[in-house]
């Protein structure tokens, strides 16, 4: 059936609807111990690609939303003594959301988005 991809996309990716057809949708990964993994994710907006690795210092995303839709980017705190993100190289301020730090408004880009924390 189709339960272990439900899992890495909802569970393992985090990506998950806000509005209808995916113009707007939540990417805050749970990847546990993984190093690195990569998924494309079909919806009625556009394909999502995503990768992610970390360490135990940093996460970084590559994230490619299709066009006219908007991400919410939520990554692991990693305890760090504030709430910055570094979205294509510019740093923003974050929100804390329990164990994460998110940013609104990731949207689609010529070239896929990469957003680091740490």
């Amino acid at each position: 059936a189709s339960a272990p991809a439900s899992a890495m996309v909802w569970g393992l990716f985090g990506i998950t609807a806000s509005s209808p057809a995916f113009r707007k949708f939540m990417f805050k990964p749970q990847p546990g111990n993984l190093s690195f993994a990569s998924i494309e994710v079909p919806t009625m907006s556009g394909t999502i690609a995503a990768s992610l690795s970390q360490t135990s210092t940093s996460f970084v995303v590559t994230l490619a939303p299709p066009p006219n839709t908007f991400a919410t980017v939520c990554l692991p705190r990693l305890n760090l003594p504030d709430a910055s993100l570094t979205v294509d190289g510019v740093a923003k301020i974050g929100r804390y959301l329990r164990d994460y730090v998110c940013i609104d408004g990731v949207g689609s880009a010529a070239k896929p988005r990469v957003i680091v924390r740490g």
